[in-house]
């Protein structure tokens, strides 16, 4: 395997016959300003990718299928994929895409908890001839499914 150097844009010239480049979608001059990547723009991260793209393509050997180039072209296509399933629900910037998975990591959590206690159950304790709520340990009646006091699900199995 063949190791190319990179080379930059004006070297690498018109990439080669049958490689068709996507055209980056149309960005402002706000989206294409250098910066560290934490306030860039999705639409940003698309255009650098479709830039990195261009550039492993031209480097692609059609000789060696297996290129780290062939690599980097496919990362970029998932990367952007990832990218564009994520703007296309409205999330414009990383900070947009935290809160998003903050926001579905809370729900989870949020539902886990309900699930125990309204979907699960507990077995009811029993003190004497009495049951008992396992949950808020209020007085309950055999065979009621949920406690009348906090709603947790009864098991008397």
């Amino acid at each position: 395997m063949s190791i190319k150097k990179k080379r930059n844009k004006a070297e690498r010239g018109a990439p080669e016959p049958g490689y068709s480049l996507p055209v980056p979608p149309p960005i402002n001059a706000e989206a294409k300003a250098p910066n560290t990547g934490h306030g860039m723009t999705i639409e940003a991260i698309l255009y650098q990718l479709s830039s990195l793209k261009d550039n492993a393509l031209s480097f692609l050997d059609k000789q060696e299928p297996d290129s780290i180039w062939q690599s980097d072209i496919d990362a970029c296509d998932a990367a952007s994929a990832i990218l564009i399933a994520l703007q296309s629900e409205g999330i414009k910037d990383l900070e947009q895409a935290r809160d998003l998975i903050a926001d579905y990591n809370a729900l989870a959590a949020q539902y886990q908890k309900l699930h125990q206690k309204y979907e699960q159950g507990r077995k009811a304790e029993q003190l004497g001839g009495i049951f008992l709520c396992p949950d808020c340990h209020k007085k309950t009646h055999p065979g009621n499914q949920y406690c009348w006091n906090c709603g947790l699900r009864i098991d008397w199995g």
